[in-house]
């Protein structure tokens, strides 16, 4: 009976050690998790600075002269004598500073020193020059000799121009600097309606054409083909020039 006994208990441990090694083991690991994070660095670009196209409407119009002189494609002979301003007094003024400093010719001087010279003082006087942008009625020369609509001045802070020595209406080039670009259509509409109602003395201009850039507005009326001249310079000089109309003078 004893063995019997002992026999069952030694059964009873053998199935015990046998469910223990059932049991399943808990594992664990030293391993951890990393989350990477990347950062995107972001830089903003400053806005580019845009040169601007000019100081003002002289210095603007100074350009589109000096090109316009130096273009060989455009026959001598169609450069003619042009002065500039709202009147003679800056042609006059140009004169003497330049009989100032530059003396005349004696009269031994060879023909070749004297032509030289007056060649010289003609590339002095000639050129665009300032008119007032106030109107003057007592000078009304100024903004009223290039058919600018006084009632707008106060839209402009500077006016200049350039124009045939002897007949305007063969030739007269304004440039006007507009102070709010918001305010550039409303003076090429008025430019408009000045130029194409004025009442022309001694013959009438062929052509009139308006051009912008940025906020320069230039007007050009007299005979097409140095109109078109004018026209070309200002087109090959500025990036955005746009001709805003070209009409004939009825």
């Amino acid at each position: 009976m004893k063995k019997v006994l002992a026999m069952l208990l030694a059964s009873s441990l053998i199935l015990s050690f046998a469910a223990c090694g059932d049991k399943p083991e808990e594992t664990t690991t030293g391993e951890t998790t990393t989350v990477e994070t990347t950062t995107v660095e972001t830089t903003t670009e400053a806005p580019a600075v845009v040169a601007p196209v000019a100081e003002d409407s002289l210095d603007f119009l100074r350009k589109v002269w000096n090109a316009y002189v130096a273009d060989e494609s455009i026959a001598e002979e169609e450069k003619l004598l042009f002065v500039g301003g709202g009147d003679y007094t800056w042609l006059e003024q140009a004169g003497a500073e330049f009989e100032a400093n530059n003396p005349m010719p004696s009269e031994d001087a060879s023909e070749e020193e004297q032509a030289a010279y007056w060649e010289a003082y003609a590339a002095a006087t000639q050129g665009p020059g300032r008119v007032a942008p106030e109107y003057d009625e007592e000078n009304n020369t100024y903004l009223a000799s290039v058919n600018f609509p006084v009632e707008h001045v106060a839209l402009i802070d500077s006016a200049s121009s350039v124009f045939h020595g002897m007949m305007l209406n063969n030739f007269t080039c304004a440039t006007y600097h507009v102070t709010d670009s918001a305010n550039v259509d409303t003076l090429v509409n008025a430019l408009k309606t000045s130029i194409g109602s004025a009442q022309w003395v001694c013959g009438q201009p062929e052509v009139y054409t308006i051009i912008t850039v940025g906020n320069y507005v230039t007007a050009i009326y007299g005979l097409e083909m140095i109109t078109d001249d004018i026209t070309g310079v200002i087109e090959g000089l500025f990036e955005n020039a746009t001709v805003v109309c070209k009409e004939a003078v009825m």
